[in-house]
């Protein structure tokens, strides 16, 4: 998308929060690699921060933007972001995986200097929010969303990692949606309990 294009779409965005009375968006990328934001042919870099004007625009509708991340370039099937949900790991933890895997993932195509991968991934950075944290958030001027991508880490896993024959088609792809619906279920409970009204976005 070229970047007019994009600060229209963001415009849009704005003022349909300004409408719906929205001072706060919450905007969580959740899920795997591609939610990670990691890429093999152009630059690894945060999902959420590739979209390089959007704090700008609500700035000037007077909305905060608060951006968190809980997805991992690698180990990223749904059952563990599933674990990450229910075990409480924070912000912090998932910059510290970026650490651990970009020692060893394939280096994307574009390269990316150790300062830049320490302010996209800020380990040493005070992140002690967890998922729940950001779920349980509420109030009618605060919107939660989240962009959740997923459904290929147990496949890849299974053709990657010497999976038996009979798993490596739609075996991973099953195994990951049973998890991605108790995210789903988990989220929708919060909602109904707790007043919460949290918005996922599935890819």
């Amino acid at each position: 998308m070229k970047r007019n294009d994009l600060i229209l779409e963001n415009i849009g965005l704005a003022e349909t929060l300004k409408k719906n009375e929205v001072k706060k968006l919450n905007l969580s990328s959740g899920g795997n690699s591609i939610a990670s934001g990691y890429s093999m042919a152009g630059q690894t870099k945060p999902l959420l921060l590739r979209n390089k004007t959007l704090e700008d625009v609500l700035k000037d509708y007077a909305i905060e933007l608060q951006l968190s991340q809980f997805s991992r370039f690698e180990n990223n099937n749904d059952e563990n972001v599933l674990e990450w949900l229910l075990t409480g790991k924070t912000e912090k933890d998932m910059n510290h995986y970026a650490y651990i895997d970009d020692t060893w993932m394939p280096k994307s195509g574009e390269k990316i200097t150790e300062r830049e991968f320490g302010r996209y991934y800020p380990e040493g950075k005070k992140q002690e929010r967890t998922m729940q944290d950001i779920l349980r958030e509420k109030g009618i001027d605060v919107s939660n969303i989240i962009i959740y991508n997923g459904a290929t880490g147990s496949f890849l896993d299974n053709n990657t990692r010497g999976g038996i024959l009979s798993h490596r088609l739609m075996h991973g792809i099953r195994k990951d949606c049973t998890s991605i619906e108790s995210i789903l279920k988990y989220i929708h409970i919060l909602n109904r309990n707790y007043g919460t009204d949290t918005q996922v976005y599935l890819c």
